[in-house]
């Protein structure tokens, strides 16, 4: 329609074909939002996203006010009244609504492929169709003659965008072919879902049913799961793509808020490993990726109940979970804490809980290693909320008695082995040591010992690595 408009005949014709342009421009503002919300979740109600741009559109197609003007380039347009800054806003809110759409796909999707996809649009049209196309049709305005740029810009972005589809695509497995996995998750689901309700609490006055009720509510199971004649029953017509991904995440969430779930965890660990299963038929990256991210919210819980040791052979779990191992002690020789503190943050990195005793303040512990999540407890004589003396040991060891007993992995680390050593003597200091690796033993938790070799004498240093596994630093 463009180009009918620039090389009509007449300029009733251009007016015209002009009309008819503002019209498509005006619903396809408004159309390419909708197609991003859809592509995430299929929804009829978008649709009213087009009313404004319809309206807009009808009144551009039938009465909007300009002249047409002879160019250089042909015909050109100007707007005689506010239209034309009705139009533009128009634009540029739409604008607005698509890259919000297109940021939150790109957030969502566990795909890398299709995020290269989409932000290749994201970088296409909003640089240069709406910021080119919006200043060009305002030169336009004040500037008859400034030549028509549209044309290219939309070639242009025409190839960001057969860049994007070019890009090889991974394999759509159609719904059909994923029914009979998805039909074997649902029976792991409902095996963990009576255990679930067996051990809810609360049966003595018919608490249980509601508690029940609103977990199904809170794992996002709520209406796919239901109660016929006391059976749950599981429809798999509405078990959902993204309900596969998220409900292990939420069960997940429950299970380490309350304690009584996790008795039936190994009947929890056959939906977190078909789950894994279903997306690797999907794809190998999606399954993968999904999976990083269990780690990242979940992986010291999941480590410490032994769910990783029951999950596929091929999957790749992080070195930090092969170089730290649960129930045991270590030792870092070292001037300062830094290899210690960076393991440290690492762990922080996949749901493991942190504890540090340090012999420096709280403050300047987060501000030089980065443990933004940590516990920190400052060993000091000074009495203060925070605070250990080195001579409690009563208080040392309730403190990380108490922390190593949660449901997810602990983590202590502690820098100030020469303070208690100067405040104690060296004898009580180690039999502390051996205390402590005792307990890391006894609660599958880990204790980093980060030590200044200086501070000790050689034999002292002896008597500490028989008792911790010495990391090697590089």
């Amino acid at each position: 329609m463009a180009f009918l408009h620039r090389n009509a005949p007449t300029a009733e014709l251009s007016k015209f074909f002009y009309r008819i342009d503002l019209f498509f421009v005006a619903m396809g503002c408004a159309f390419l939002p909708i197609a991003i919300l859809c592509i995430w979740k299929e929804r009829k109600v978008y649709l009213w996203l087009a009313l404004p741009s319809f309206v807009i559109g009808l009144y551009a197609l039938c009465k909007a006010p300009f002249r047409i003007i002879q160019s250089n380039f042909g015909w050109s347009y100007k707007f005689v009244s506010t239209f034309g800054t009705l139009f533009t806003t128009m634009h540029i809110s739409y604008m607005v609504l698509f890259v919000g759409a297109l940021i939150y796909l790109i957030q969502k999707s566990s795909s890398k492929l299709l995020v290269k996809k989409y932000i290749l649009i994201l970088i296409g049209y909003p640089l240069i169709t709406v910021t080119g196309m919006t200043i060009t049709n305002l030169l336009v305005q004040s500037k008859p003659n400034f030549p028509p740029f549209g044309g290219i810009l939309a070639f242009i972005q025409f190839l960001f965008l057969a860049y994007a589809v070019s890009l090889k695509p991974e394999r759509i497995v159609p719904r059909s072919e994923l029914k009979k996995p998805i039909s074997e998750l649902s029976k792991f689901y409902l095996r963990f879902l009576n255990k679930f309700q067996a051990k809810t609490p609360g049966k003595e006055l018919g608490e249980s049913t509601f508690r029940f009720r609103d977990c199904l509510e809170a794992i996002g199971l709520k209406g796919i799961v239901t109660v016929e004649s006391r059976k749950l029953v599981f429809d798999l017509d509405k078990f959902a793509n993204e309900d596969i991904n998220e409900v292990p995440d939420n069960i997940l969430k429950i299970m380490k808020e309350h304690r009584w779930v996790m008795e039936i965890i190994n009947d929890f660990t056959p939906v977190l490993v078909r789950t894994y299963e279903i997306l690797r038929l999907k794809s190998k990256d999606v399954a993968n990726e999904w999976f990083e991210q269990m780690l990242q919210k979940h992986g010291g819980f999941l480590a410490k109940q032994g769910v990783l040791a029951a999950m596929p052979k091929e999957l790749k779990i992080p070195e930090i979970f092969k170089e730290l191992q649960l129930g045991r002690a270590y030792l870092f020789k070292e001037e300062k804490p830094t290899k210690a503190y960076k393991k440290l943050k690492e762990t922080l990195n996949y749901g493991f809980v942190s504890l540090c005793i340090s012999k420096l303040h709280p403050q300047k512990v987060r501000e030089r290693y980065d443990v933004g999540k940590a516990s920190i407890f400052w060993l000091a004589f000074k009495k203060a909320e925070g605070t250990i003396n080195p001579k409690d040991f009563a208080k040392l060891n309730r403190t990380i008695s108490e922390f190593v007993k949660r449901p997810s992995a602990s983590i202590v680390l502690i820098d100030c082995l020469d303070q208690i050593k100067f405040a104690n003597g060296f004898q009580k200091s180690l039999s502390m040591l051996k205390d402590f690796r005792n307990l890391c033993n006894e609660t599958s938790s880990i204790i980093l010992i980060s030590i200044n070799p200086k501070m000790f004498e050689k034999q002292q240093l002896a008597a500490i690595e028989k008792e911790l596994e010495e990391v090697k630093i590089e």
